[in-house]
């Protein structure tokens, strides 16, 4: 492993061309020293570079426009001033601007050395918290922001923006449109990434009106300085609204509170909270606190640009949750998929394409696979639909309805229909249109078995 940096720009070079050799010697690091400011630059594009000591006079250019430059180019590094002791409100400036510590002269090298040693760790941490921070981004993306529209970009924009905040957010988008994931890629891509993201809906919410033994809410307790996250807000009472609205006004919700113990509210909604304002059912107050910060997630009719890298997406996922073969879609598959209104959002696409890549059975899905106009909890055929195709539609969805509730469980699904294994792959071949693009099939019933 390659050893950190320390880069010493100074226009003075022999005490600390010692003092660098020292360092290199008996701390284990690597040292350079540099005349001037742009020497430092170059000798900071090394990624070993970890720590830049600095004089505040340096030939070229001062040392506070070499802090501003190495804080926007190399954030990671951590800067130490040197400075006389007239130059004390300058090296104060030097910190507001990024600096991490200074020393006055003259030096003496084991405060020197001790203070390196502390900003390296800093360093270090920084480095290790960025790449943790990247790492959990990744993790959490929400399926919602796949795509290139305008809209995922306004949506990918303003998760990274509150991330980076502690205010309570609102979340305003139709059912489907996946806000919880929204809201935990920026409850991750802040700072709060390693605390609770505690989910508060359906019946939990009446947890959150009785208190724990130190008066909190238990919500509250549990979130403990991270995020609460309220799935449905307007589903929420009443009297636990006038709760919520205290925890934010006064309590461990409230700005008044130190980032570090602040617990932040995001809230979810589909509904038209101010109407619900005006038929007395939500508390105004609450609304004018939770809408200061208002995400609108767009629905998916909205971005039909990016049906296709969603679909993409989620075939890959899919087929690697079942380690099978990722299946491509037929052209008219991928044009009614565009075509469609998409009531339920992202969640009905996601839904709709594990349901043909069921009916597909290895192969590629065309689109009489997709069952658009069934997608709902409900098969309703239109006028023209005759009695053959209705019934076949029908049967298509309740065959992958099972297979899907049963984890693909072919032997499980068979069971649960009421017919015999070899039954149910002959009427999944019969429900298929590419018979072409099926793969070879089991020559026996032995070799169909599944383990």
């Amino acid at each position: 492993m390659r050893k950190a940096m320390v880069v010493l720009a100074t226009e003075e070079t022999g005490g600390h061309e010692d003092f660098a050799r020292s360092l290199l010697v008996d701390r284990d690091f690597d040292a350079i020293v540099c005349t001037d400011g742009v020497e430092a630059l170059q000798a900071l594009q090394d990624p070993s570079a970890s720590v830049l000591i600095t004089d505040l006079r340096m030939p070229g250019q001062g040392g506070m426009n070499l802090i501003d430059q190495v804080v926007d180019m190399a954030p990671h590094v951590a800067v130490i001033v040197i400075a006389d002791r007239d130059e004390i409100e300058s090296a104060v400036e030097s910190m507001k601007k990024g600096a991490r510590d200074f020393i006055c002269k003259p030096i003496n090298p084991d405060d020197l050395a001790f203070r390196t040693e502390r900003a390296l760790a800093g360093a270090v941490l920084a480095k290790e918290n960025k790449a943790l921070r990247e790492m959990v981004k990744y993790r959490f993306e929400p399926i919602a922001t796949i795509g290139t529209s305008a809209a995922v970009r306004y949506v990918t924009n303003r998760i990274d923006e509150l991330g980076q905040s502690r205010e309570h957010v609102l979340i305003s988008g139709e059912r489907g449109t996946r806000k919880e994931d929204i809201a935990r890629s920026i409850h991750h891509a802040g700072d709060s990434f390693d605390r609770p993201f505690v989910v508060a809906s359906g019946g939990r919410y009446q947890a959150f009106l009785p208190p724990s033994e130190n008066g909190r809410s238990l919500f509250i307790e549990e979130a403990a300085g991270g995020t609460l996250f309220f799935g449905e807000i307007s589903d929420v009472s009443l009297e636990n609204q006038a709760e919520l609205l205290r925890a934010i006004e006064g309590g461990d919700c409230s700005q008044e509170k130190a980032d570090s113990e602040r617990t932040r509210v995001i809230a979810a909604t589909r509904a038209d909270l101010a109407r619900r304002v005006g038929e007395g059912v939500f508390n105004p107050d609450l609304l004018n606190c939770l809408q200061t910060t208002l995400l609108r997630v767009p629905p998916l009719r909205d971005r039909v640009e990016d049906i296709q890298p969603l679909v993409v997406y989620l075939l890959e996922r899919v087929s690697g949750e079942v380690h099978g073969r990722c299946p491509q879609l037929a052209g008219n598959a991928i044009n009614s998929l565009r075509g469609y209104s998409w009531p339920g959002n992202v969640r009905e696409l996601e839904a709709i394409i594990r349901r043909a890549m069921l009916l597909a059975n290895g192969g590629d899905i065309t689109a009489d696979m997709l069952d658009l106009a069934q997608s709902g909890d409900h098969y309703t055929p239109t006028v023209t639909t005759d009695l053959r195709t209705a019934t076949r539609a029908f049967e298509r969805q309740h065959i992958s309805a099972v297979l899907a509730s049963v984890g693909n469980r072919k032997h499980e699904a068979a069971r649960v229909l009421g017919i015999g294994l070899s039954s149910l792959y002959r009427k999944l071949d019969d429900l298929k249109t590419n018979r072409a693009s099926t793969p070879n099939r089991p020559s026996s019933y032995e070799e169909r078995a599944e383990v």
